[in-house]
């Protein structure tokens, strides 16, 4: 079964940053620079792990992964608010399933099609 993940990373060397970044723009969804959106199930996210892990420094990068029930449980401020309000809090009935709109129907419509594109 797939689980969402948030996946984030400071890593201090230009040329392991890039690599990095490179190989998660392949796997995940980018939401900023070094914070990505994963949706994975265990192999696949094994796999990530993997792969970042061969690019990276694990004495001196920080690399982070958060599990999420739910992409919507993001909460978001600044320039993406307007686009993602109405996502959040009581505007949706917790006995039916969140509808995609806005920016995350845009982000999951993207994450769709790089997946059909890698496979």
């Amino acid at each position: 079964m797939k689980q969402w993940y948030v996946l984030a990373y400071d890593i201090r060397d230009p040329r392991r940053l890039q690599r990095v970044h490179y190989f998660l723009r392949k796997k995940a969804l980018a939401l900023q620079n070094s914070v990505f959106l994963v949706n994975e199930n265990r192999a696949g996210l094994q796999e990530i792990v993997e792969g970042i892990r061969e690019r990276a420094d694990n004495n001196i990068d920080d690399i982070r992964l958060y599990p999420l029930t739910h992409p919507n449980v993001i909460w978001a401020a600044g320039k993406q608010a307007d686009a993602m309000s109405g996502l959040y809090g009581g505007k949706q009935k917790q006995d039916r399933p969140a509808q995609q709109k806005g920016f995350f129907k845009t982000l999951m419509d993207k994450m769709k099609r790089q997946k059909e594109t890698t496979s």
